[in-house]
């Protein structure tokens, strides 16, 4: 059994925390509820999902905040700070970028006035595919930069989306893959009334049937917010992902059809100006079963709920037939028995780097390397000699995979990482 926690529209501010902050109490009690009670059901907790929305207007200052919080999740769930996965929401983006940017309004416009979703497909791979695509994600360069890309979650034109891996037996992997659903987002959105605009999803994020392979994908934007008149974009979803993370409705819905499982969570932090304030959040557990010699994944949702008092987190036994969870069976197609080498380490860790026996990931190598400050990081990649001319005006965060790649080519990727631990300490 794995386990994770699963948080969605957080909207953090640049005021979140001060003194006059009211949901600093609701904050506190879900770390209280972690301390208390989750950590009494989940075993083998492998880290907190989140279905976008994490700032308010997409600036530095709310992902600063928000950063601090999960620091103290983690810590909370004695587990390592960077293991966060993270997807872009409608609130993340920063919608000044295309009020003053001409360019990226008019890219934006060119992609939402798409007479299809194939003709959206065809002109997004050409946007991707051109050199001077990096202005094509600058309305949410910030959540990238200063938020995703220091937790592994770095997504571009040409890494549109990522990718995480963990062994739920010496059978399946469960792959998660965080898709975003904001590539056309900006102030229109709400434009047109009370009818809020659709957005576009690029078909290449939906993944291909595997064998030995289970899905759980994070977006920000459920399937009923998508521009997909024929649904054939759903079906895909439906037919392909075995579990569904879903946030932007602000309301709790769990719907099973047939492989797979929907899951729209209810919103950690809404509007208090919404008719419905509820906060919510999940937790998660996965495993493996067989039953009449076929092979099912068991998934349990723990669904967390604020009480009527405001005074603490508790479970939403409405949803679960009175019960802490509600269980859900999905059948999984045949594969063989040991496809898979279980022989080295229980867990698997994408991007490894092995130094005296210690597997260091991609994603703690990332995170830790993203945590220094600026001048030490710069630092390191001069004494590595790791910069190269292409890197001028990139951001480290933008380049940290090719930077990886070189400390391997070069076979300085041990002293890459010693000297990440080196100035860490101080």
């Amino acid at each position: 059994m794995i386990s994770f926690i699963h948080l969605s529209d957080i909207h953090f501010t640049k005021f979140s925390g001060d003194r006059y902050d009211v949901d600093e109490d609701l904050r506190n009690e879900l770390l209280n509820d972690i301390s208390d009670n989750a950590k009494q059901h989940l075993i083998n907790i492998k880290g907190v999902l989140i279905c976008g929305d994490i700032a308010f207007s997409g600036k530095y200052e709310e992902y600063a905040v928000g950063a601090v919080f999960l620091r103290e999740l983690c810590s909370r769930l004695e587990i390592a700070e960077e293991d966060v996965f993270c997807v872009p929401g409608n609130h993340d983006v920063d919608q000044d970028v295309p009020k003053e940017s001409y360019i990226v309004k008019l890219i934006q416009d060119k992609l939402a006035t798409s007479d299809s979703v194939e003709t959206f497909n065809d002109t997004l791979a050409k946007l991707s595919r051109d050199k001077y695509n990096n202005i094509l994600f600058a309305p949410i360069e910030c959540y990238i930069t200063e938020f995703a890309g220091k937790y592994g979650c770095f997504i571009s034109p040409d890494k549109p989306q990522w990718e995480a891996e963990f062994p739920l037996n010496n059978k399946y992997n469960l792959k998660i893959l965080g898709m975003n659903s904001t590539i056309i987002s900006n102030a229109d959105d709400n434009a047109q009334g009370a009818e809020e605009r659709l957005m576009f999803i690029n078909e290449s994020q939906i993944p291909s049937r595997r064998e030995n392979e289970i899905y759980l994908t994070l977006c920000h934007h459920p399937p009923q917010c998508w521009q997909d008149p024929k649904l054939k974009l759903k079906n895909k979803m439906d037919s392909r992902v075995h579990i569904q993370l879903y946030g932007h409705k602000h309301i709790q819905t769990i719907e099973q059809i047939r492989s797979t499982l929907i899951v729209g969570s209810g919103a950690t932090h809404p509007s208090r100006g919404e008719p419905d304030w509820i906060p919510r959040y999940n937790w998660i557990t996965l495993s493996i079963f067989t039953e009449d010699k076929k092979d099912y994944l068991d998934i349990r949702i723990y669904p967390r709920i604020l009480d009527d008092q405001e005074d603490r987190f508790i479970a939403d036994t409405n949803l679960c037939n009175k019960k802490i969870y509600k269980n859900y069976k999905i059948p999984l197609i045949k594969v063989k028995e040991n496809t898979r080498d279980d022989s080295s380490s229980k867990e698997y860790i994408p991007f490894v780097i092995n130094q005296t026996n210690n597997h260091v990931s991609y994603k703690t190598l990332t995170y830790t390397f993203m945590s220094l400050p600026l001048v030490i990081r710069e630092t390191i990649i001069s004494h590595l000699s790791l910069g190269r001319q292409e890197d001028e005006g990139l951001k480290h965060v933008q380049i940290i995979n090719k930077l990886i790649k070189r400390a391997e080519e070069q076979n300085c990727i041990n002293e890459f990482w010693r000297e990440i631990q080196k100035y860490k300490k101080f």
